[in-house]
């Protein structure tokens, strides 16, 4: 121990330097282990497809794309024709609903729109992941890219086609003026940019657009477009009918006349009053009384008492009713019937 502590005094010069360096590059050591085990940033966990951190999205083909165009999500133009020396925002050329799209971003770089060709430019658009697989589950949809995560990002290549304005071209070329004529006048669908593209790339996100949401409809120009959904809706309707027979209540009375050993039915109250003060009627018995009970013509037995047991000699019906004829008139009634109904989701209009 003394050893030691000659030696650090003798050498404490040397001895201090050396351990702050080692204790450094301890500490140095640890970092780096520490960083490396937990990998590298960006990666994505195969697993689950769900993000860890930036990454970049899944590319697509445009047509991967069209179970979304078909129910009015998002439409994306493979070949976009434009005129040669013209600047063209070509998020103009996508079409889609902002309550499923987050945003568009285009990187042009590799369009040279001074020269005549076809060039490859990218789109990378972000879904609302929730949004998405909850129309997915509704409308039993598939779609061949992985739909987890909070967003969904796509990579979708297009073709851009520079050429002279006069050449001839199934598709019309798109020029900067006519995609700003057909933003001022509504022209083109939902979710078209704002122009501002530039050979570096251009974007538009889906939260800025005024022509989305739920802002109603037009019969002619809707500010959005419509995802329409089928499902049974109640609805009152009003009918008409003709009535040429009317429903009659009646009451029936059956009595017992003595003197005929007859059974009488009859709906008129004041016959069944007569009756019931009739010597021959109901006031039969007190007025003839039978020598035995058995001499009754309505003595059924005698019950467990010795008690003579009789048929009652009358039965009244109430509550009877039946159909007669009568004038014939028109009627009208409200009735409560389920139908099929296809509506917007977005703004709740019908389709005809």
């Amino acid at each position: 121990m003394d050893k030691i502590k000659n030696f650090l005094t003798r050498y404490k010069k040397i001895v201090i330097p050396v351990a702050i360096l080692l204790a450094l590059a301890l500490v140095v050591g640890i970092y780096f282990a520490l960083s490396h085990s937990s990998g590298p940033a960006g990666s994505v966990d195969s697993s689950s497809g769900r993000e860890s951190g930036n990454i970049d999205g899944q590319e697509v083909s445009v047509a991967d794309l069209q179970p979304l165009a078909d129910h009015n999500i998002l439409t994306v133009t493979e070949r976009v024709p434009v005129t040669r020396g013209s600047k063209v925002d070509l998020t103009t050329t996508v079409t889609y609903n902002a309550a499923y799209v987050r945003s568009i971003v285009v990187d042009d770089s590799q369009v040279n729109y001074d020269t005549n060709g076809e060039y490859q430019a990218t789109y990378t658009i972000t879904l609302e992941g929730a949004k998405l697989r909850e129309l997915l589950q509704d409308e039993s949809l598939e779609v061949p890219f992985s739909t987890d995560g909070s967003t969904i990002v796509l990579n979708v290549p297009i073709t851009v086609i520079v050429q002279e304005s006069s050449s001839s071209s199934e598709e019309e070329p798109i020029s900067e003026k006519e995609s700003s004529d057909e933003n001022s006048t509504g022209g083109n669908a939902t979710g078209s940019g704002q122009s501002g593209g530039s050979s570096g790339g251009s974007s538009h996100t889906g939260d800025s657009t005024t022509s989305s949401g739920n802002s109603g409809s037009s019969a002619t120009q809707p500010g959005h477009t419509h995802h329409w959904k089928t499902a049974l809706e109640t609805q009152e309707e009003t009918r008409e009918y003709w009535v040429t027979q009317e429903k009659q209540e009646y009451t029936l009375y059956r009595f017992y006349w003595y003197n005929t050993n007859t059974w009488e039915e009859s709906r008129d109250a004041n016959r069944f009053q007569e009756w019931s003060r009739s010597s021959n009627g109901q006031l039969y018995p007190l007025r003839h009384p039978f020598a035995r009970p058995e001499d009754n013509p309505l003595f059924l037995e005698y019950d467990g008492n010795g008690n003579p047991v009789y048929t009652n000699d009358h039965t009244i019906l109430s509550n009877l009713y039946e159909w007669v004829p009568c004038e014939p008139h028109m009627e009208y009634e409200t009735v409560t019937v389920e139908v099929k109904v296809t509506r917007c989701t977005i703004c709740g209009a019908i389709r005809e």
